[in-house]
């Protein structure tokens, strides 16, 4: 307010207090007027009052008020509108999203993710309101990070670029502003326990899949998240068709066993599956190469987005199934059978026998393990468990065979069995060694037991060769060994009863191989698959 040429703006809002805008609502001064906006924590309804934002609807499976998640959120809502302190309330949402992720079935998972997230954006913006103008502030806790940026007036100066691991954000000035609240807001999220609980999700909505090649008999469509999940955000939600944002993501390089095609999803959070409408693949620059390792997407509104493989996956073979399980269940009552053999008969007492029945513990826990627990991916907790224990069991398996080995070596070699040969350092080899590959390899990256088909080893990072590598090196020992077992036989055979016939020969040589090549494990060469996708 002033004379003309000399403007002098006059802050209704400190003169007048809170009756300009009643309860429930703060003033904002602006040039030459003010606004009434609803205070953090509140939001707008439809006959012009402002209402407390409350937790979402489907956020806990059981009953609401019994629900340990919905209590914290609803008291850090309580902060906000009490305008405590906004960094605080920050911290403890990101503790709460590193505790809540990836537990429990998965349909049930994906609404109560989808709702989380609903929550995560209403108490951000709220948070939002109360940091001072023109704050860019980045947190980061165990497994989640968020980038954000509040800048004053409508729209911002520019456009604004955020940025967590592996996805850059660019959100432009018309889409990061608010008319409403004078303020703009932008904020990027990134989980990691999301890429485990979202790609469980039934299907992507993409009407591409008649243009991959056509799938062999009995496939079907299926997807793999090659990139994070990142969650984008703005003052106040905005339909589809505002100008695009873009979002350029860092990601492992598609295999090419899986064929396929790259797409640009986000998550619906209405239909709770990744769709593509509205998101699409930017182009690279003319003359400039594509990246493997890169992806760049434009989407014209906002939640979380992702970077898939869509491709054709082949349905598992009924017939194979029951021909497995039919198989592991014989074998687990012949394992019974043997280790109760190995363990009540006298007569077989000995280290040799020691051996025959370790091997065949292992080799029972493996296969039972197997039979009931290798299809449990809907409790994540559970397939991580049953993952662990197989890759322990297996490694068992392959330590009591490399043992088997190295005792057959010494009977034919050393004829007397050495001293430091006991059943006590047998044990701390087969099980010790198994349990601290186990161990580093769940340090290394707790993420690689348990994938959304199957508990096992993930893909993802090399993790299976934790695995392949000790397997393949029992497996060429023990060929060795298999070698010198045939030459030293060979031997003995022309020693001691030199005319024995050649056919005979051939034929003790060859049963005595083919035991051999069983109890050494050195057909498993044949199997590496058990580490292969």
């Amino acid at each position: 307010m002033g004379v003309m040429g000399s403007w002098e703006d006059v802050d209704e809002c400190a003169e007048g207090g809170e009756e300009l805008c009643g309860g429930g609502f703060v003033c904002f001064n602006t040039p030459g007027s003010y606004e009434c906006h609803c205070a953090p924590g509140y939001v707008g309804t439809p006959n012009g009052s402002c209402a407390a934002v409350t937790v979402p609807p489907n956020l806990c499976s059981d009953d609401q008020s019994d629900c340990g998640l919905a209590k914290t959120l609803t008291r850090l809502y309580g902060m906000v509108r009490g305008r405590g302190d906004p960094h605080r309330v920050l911290q403890e949402l990101l503790a709460v999203l590193d505790e809540a992720f990836g537990v429990g079935a998965v349909t049930r998972r994906h609404r109560e993710a989808t709702a989380l997230l609903a929550a995560t954006e209403g108490l951000v913006r709220g948070v939002g309101a109360l940091l001072p103008p023109a704050t860019v502030t980045r947190l980061a806790s165990n497994s989640t990070v968020l980038h954000l940026a509040v800048h004053p007036g409508h729209p911002p100066p520019g456009p604004v670029r955020l940025e967590v691991p592996d996805v850059e954000l660019d959100v432009p000035r018309e889409v990061a502003g608010d008319s409403d609240t004078g303020v703009s807001l932008v904020a990027l999220l990134s989980q990691q326990g999301l890429n485990r609980v979202l790609e469980g999700a039934p299907k992507v909505e993409w009407g591409g899949w008649g243009n991959l090649p056509p799938p062999a008999a009995g496939g079907h469509a299926s997807y793999h998240l090659l990139s994070p999940v990142a969650t984008a955000f703005v003052t106040r939600p905005r339909p589809p068709g505002h100008p695009e944002v873009t979002l350029r993501f860092r990601h492992r390089p598609p295999d090419p066993q899986w064929g396929g095609r790259v797409l640009c999803a986000f998550w619906h959070p209405q239909k709770q599956l990744w769709a593509t409408e509205g998101c699409r693949k930017v182009t690279p620059p003319p003359g400039s190469p594509p990246d493997p390792l890169s992806t760049a997407c434009a989407c014209n509104h906002l939640t979380s987005f992702a970077v898939l493989l869509a491709f054709h996956e082949l349905e598992d073979d009924w017939l194979l199934d029951l021909v497995t399980k039919v198989g592991l269940g014989v074998s687990v009552a012949s394992l019974v059978v043997a280790v109760a053999t190995f363990l009540f008969c006298r007569a077989l007492k000995g280290l040799r026998t020691t051996l025959h029945l370790h091997l065949s513990l292992s080799l029972l826990v493996a296969h039972a393990t197997f039979l009931l627990g290798i299809n449990s991916t809907q409790h994540p907790t559970a397939c991580a468990v049953v993952a662990g224990l197989l890759h322990f069991s297996f490694l068992a398996v392959f330590c009591w065979m490399c043992l088997e080995g190295l005792h057959l070596y010494v009977l034919l070699v050393r004829v007397f069995v050495p001293s430091w040969l006991r059943v006590r350092h047998l044990l701390l080899a087969g099980y010790g060694l198994p349990a601290l590959l186990v161990a580093i390899a769940a340090a290394a990256f707790p993420k690689g037991y348990g994938t959304p088909h199957y508990c096992w080893l993930s893909l993802e990072r090399g993790f299976r060769w934790s695995f392949r590598v000790p397997v393949c090196l029992v497996v060429a020992l023990n060929a060795v060994i298999l070698v010198i077992t045939i030459w030293k036989l060979v031997q003995k055979f022309n020693d001691i009863n030199p005319d024995m016939g050649h056919l005979r020969k051939m034929r003790v040589l060859t049963a005595t191989g083919v035991g051999q090549l069983c109890l050494l494990g050195t057909g498993w060469a044949l199997g590496l698959g058990l580490g292969l996708p």
